[in-house]
């Protein structure tokens, strides 16, 4: 028995990531078929989502959907992690302790809802691609044979990367051992968080009653462990008790035996290739130290979705779509990189155990320039008759940015102390403004000719602005 289906577009994998491009492909107009090899709910580990995922729930729609779940919403974490110890409040608006299971479900629920086919306990069988670059796929499912033909491919399928591509390390190699448990003594609702002499221990309570202790160790140190101690579930009680948060666990009782993973962060070489896109740890994972697993997974989502809707739908632009991926991608794993070394070299400072010496130093290798500064008004402004000119260092150049649900380009603005080059300033595009100072002009030729530009009530804290931070400068 077979069955074919038309579909724009096969996503390999129906976890956040998978689920949230699917979701948005639909919302955007494109036949969508999801093919996921598990039956939902499945359970999965990870379960902190930090309140960053919340205006990527709006984007979808689901927002609401996933705050009527009920999931607690812890407003602090307990740390012991250098040179705090004790309770730190999260910020103004809390995440979510999340039951993965029911997490996952809703994600995957949405995109069925939004007009994805969703093929549950489905796997790939066959892929080939086609003369014209796109994919034929064959799949098994309920008993039969599914062909998707000429298909838009994206590999959501988390580590293993279904679709191939060479994964480059870029972190320290690390395993996690995780156990879950109940009736423990181990009170309040925050996750903790706790460096250890060369490991760092992660606990949460889950919504079901259960607490997940998570502790990450040196992939070498884990083996050699292995072998003196004989088996995961003595070294993951070894280190558990050396714990100040977590070892109270030991009292409660286990559900199943401890598991251990590989967690090291990396990247995969080829995150967008002809009628193939990645997403999710397809693309490339984070360190867990950051919690923003899932909120990377929906990140990259809605970027592959806006990537593959603007090569579908305007093909000429698909070489600027593509790089914007590429780009998008760079920069969040030196942003990811540096965030983690940061932290790692908090506790380097106090222990000088190779564990932490050697994470933090990934700092000083990859440390990430400076974002532009926020839009406020410099209380230095140049007169009227002062002659202003662009800055030399300061150079427009072309940038591919999303823009709506498409990928095009916009003339940015490139400062040497910026991470990225940037279009606009507190709304209003810079690039422009300052294309007329490619020549000397005076403050009051300038103003002239931006007033064609932006609203005059912008003008002048633009001004001060470019001139507090040496994009335009006295000119001769």
């Amino acid at each position: 028995m077979s069955e074919r289906l038309n579909a724009d577009i096969c996503v390999m994998g129906g976890g956040p990531a998978g689920a949230a491009v699917a979701a948005r492909l639909s919302q955007l107009g494109h036949s969508v078929v999801v093919v996921e090899k598990q039956i939902f709910p499945r359970a999965h580990v990870g379960e902190s989502v930090t309140p960053g995922v919340l205006p990527l729930l709006d984007v979808l729609g689901i927002r609401e959907r996933i705050e009527r779940q009920d999931f607690p919403r812890p407003e602090r974490v307990l740390s012991y992690w250098p040179p705090h110890r004790g309770y730190k409040s999260i910020g103004p608006v809390p995440g979510f302790q999340v039951d993965r299971a029911k997490f996952d479900m809703v994600m995957l629920d949405a995109a069925r809802e939004a007009g994805a086919i969703v093929l549950e306990g489905s796997h790939l069988l066959r892929r080939e691609q086609t003369s014209t670059h796109g994919w034929n796929l064959t799949i098994a499912w309920r008993g039969k044979l599914v062909f998707v033909e000429s298909c838009f491919v994206i590999d959501a399928t988390g580590r293993r990367g279904l679709m191939g591509g060479k994964k480059r390390r870029y972190g320290k190699p690390t395993f996690a051992l995780w156990k879950y448990w109940r009736a423990c003594p181990i009170s309040g609702r925050e996750t903790r968080v706790e460096a250890g002499a060369e490991q760092w221990y992660w606990g949460a309570p889950l919504p079901d009653g259960t607490f997940n202790a998570t502790v990450f160790i040196d992939t070498e140190r884990f083996k050699h462990d292995l072998q003196r101690l004989g088996s995961v579930e003595s070294v993951y009680q070894h280190l558990l008790m050396e714990s100040e948060l977590m070892a109270g666990c030991s009292q409660g009782h286990s559900i199943r035996p401890a598991t251990v993973c590989d967690v090291t962060c990396y990247a995969d070489d080829d995150p967008v290739l002809c009628n193939l896109i990645k997403v999710g740890e397809a693309l490339f994972s984070v360190d867990p130290l950051s919690s923003q697993g899932v909120q990377t997974a929906l990140g990259t989502g809605l970027h592959a979705a806006a990537v593959v809707h603007t090569v579908l739908r305007r093909s000429g632009d698909q070489k600027i779509a593509e790089q914007f991926y590429r780009e998008r991608q760079l920069e969040a794993v030196a942003f990811h990189r540096s965030t983690a070394a940061y932290l790692y070299s908090q506790v380097a400072l106090e222990r000088a155990a190779q564990f932490w010496q050697e994470r933090a130093g990934e700092q000083a290798r990859h440390q990430e320039r400076s974002v532009i500064p926020a839009m406020r008004p410099s209380g230095k402004m140049p007169t009227g008759r002062t002659r202003v000119k662009l800055a030399p260092e300061i150079q427009i150049v072309s940038l591919p940015c999303l823009e709506g649900d498409f990928i095009v380009t916009r003339s940015a603005v490139a400062h040497p102390d910026w991470a990225r080059p940037t279009v606009f300033l507190g709304g209003v595009a810079i690039a422009p403004l300052l294309n007329c100072l490619r020549t000397t002009l005076t403050v009051e030729e300038t103003l002239r000719a931006w007033s064609q530009k932006i609203h005059k009530d912008h003008i002048t804290g633009v001004l001060g602005w470019l001139w507090g931070n040496g994009l335009i400068i006295e000119g001769s």
